[in-house]
C-alpha cells in the first residue's frame, strides 16, 4: 500500500499509525498484478472506532477512476462494531474475534 496513513471522513480523522492493527485479508491465489487483487486491513482507533483500510486493482472494491484510463485505488471506510465483527468472522480470525468481541459471543 502507499504511504498514506490518514483519512478524514465526516469530521473524524482515521489514522493507521495511532490505531491498533486487528487483522488483514486478501484473496488467496490472486497475484498483486491481477485486476481483482485487493488487501483489506482492519483497525480500531484509540477512541474505539472501527475502520478498514485497503487497496486493490481495477476490478476490486477499492477501484477508483484515476482519470488517465487506469483504475486502481486505496481508501478507508468506517465500520460499525457489528460490521467489524462480521469481517473477522468472514476472514476466519478466531483470535481477534475472541479478543475484541469475546464478551458478546454466545456458546451454541
Amino acid at each position: 500500500m502507499g504511504e498514506r496513513n490518514s483519512w478524514v471522513i465526516e469530521g473524524k480523522r482515521y489514522r493507521t499509525d495511532t490505531a491498533d492493527y486487528v487483522a488483514d485479508h486478501h484473496p488467496s491465489g490472486v497475484s498483486r498484478n491481477d485486476f481483482n487483487f485487493y488487501e483489506d486491513t482492519l483497525y480500531l482507533s484509540p477512541r474505539g472506532n472501527w475502520f478498514i483500510v485497503g487497496y486493490g486493482g481495477a476490478m476490486s472494491h477499492w477501484a477508483t477512476s484515476c482519470g488517465n484510463g487506469h483504475s486502481s485505488g486505496d481508501g478507508c471506510s468506517p465500520l460499525t462494531p457489528s460490521e467489524a465483527r462480521e469481517k473477522l468472522e468472514e476472514w476466519g480470525e478466531q483470535g481477534a474475534l475472541e479478543e475484541y468481541f469475546g464478551q458478546d459471543l454466545e456458546d451454541a
